[in-house]
């Protein structure tokens, strides 16, 4: 079923163009402790120990470059058939131990990459993309705090959709342009959330999501962000719904 899904929401705002990353930086700051990976997956494991009846954080997960349901290995192994994605997978929030709860945190996730041009016809010195960024996870308590999350020009937008413990959302980020030619493109996306009372965990397995729907410049419109939205918001939250990186 999910195949189907996600075949119908490329084909909704997809456009048969493609491009290919020869290569990419992927760094995040959790806190003010800052990780960082060349051309390979970024692992994050964070934990601010409590003293006494303070509660310890711990912040664990994977980001990194995905094909579809693919995690890239490295640059050149594998084409993009399908959706590019930055995706933090696996991950796990906990606050444990103590008494009260532990302090609001942050995770600030980036990308800065090359991308150069797939399949044939003029060559082109860039490629419009449009920008999907997006959630889903549970809480163990059911009592989900307040959650953030921050793309480019979307404002700021929380998490409340909350059912039986499970949450989730997606949005249309924007309309972007990913240059070719050795020139450099960016992502960020920031993470964020209240203070998590001891014995909270957070665990989203599929996770935060920013992906790059591909569409060639002035071979197809563009659809309006409306209509890009309404389309996503059909689909997109059962493609990704509980998706498990393989």
């Amino acid at each position: 079923m999910n195949r189907v899904l996600a075949a119908i929401f490329l084909s909704a705002v997809s456009y048969g163009a493609s491009f290919h990353i020869d290569s990419y930086r992927l760094s995040a700051t959790v806190n003010g402790q800052n990780f960082s990976s060349t051309d390979a997956p970024l692992a994050i494991d964070y934990a601010l120990i409590g003293i006494l009846d303070v509660p310890t954080l711990r912040i664990t997960g994977n980001f990194g470059f995905y094909n579809g349901d693919y995690p890239f290995g490295y640059p050149g192994k594998i084409f993009p058939d399908s959706a590019i994605s930055l995706r933090f997978t696996d991950v796990t929030v906990s606050c444990t131990g103590g008494t009260g709860s532990c302090d609001p945190w942050s995770v600030n996730l980036q990308s800065s990459f090359e991308a150069s041009q797939v399949g044939g016809g003029a060559i082109l010195p860039g490629i419009s993309a449009a920008t999907f960024v997006g959630i889903d996870g549970t809480v163990s308590n059911g009592v989900l705090p307040a959650l953030g999350l921050i793309y480019r020009n979307v404002s700021d937008f929380t998490f409340f959709e909350n059912v039986g413990g499970y949450f989730s959302d997606a949005k249309y980020g924007s309309q972007t342009t990913i240059p070719f030619g050795g020139n450099s493109s960016s992502a960020q996306v920031l993470l964020w959330s209240d203070r998590l009372p001891t014995g909270t965990t957070l665990s989203m397995p599929g996770s935060v999501w920013l992906s790059f729907e591909q569409a060639v410049p002035g071979v197809a419109a563009v659809p309006e962000p409306g209509t890009i939205f309404l389309v996503s918001a059909a689909f997109v939250g059962a493609w990704w719904l509980r998706r498990q990186p393989k």
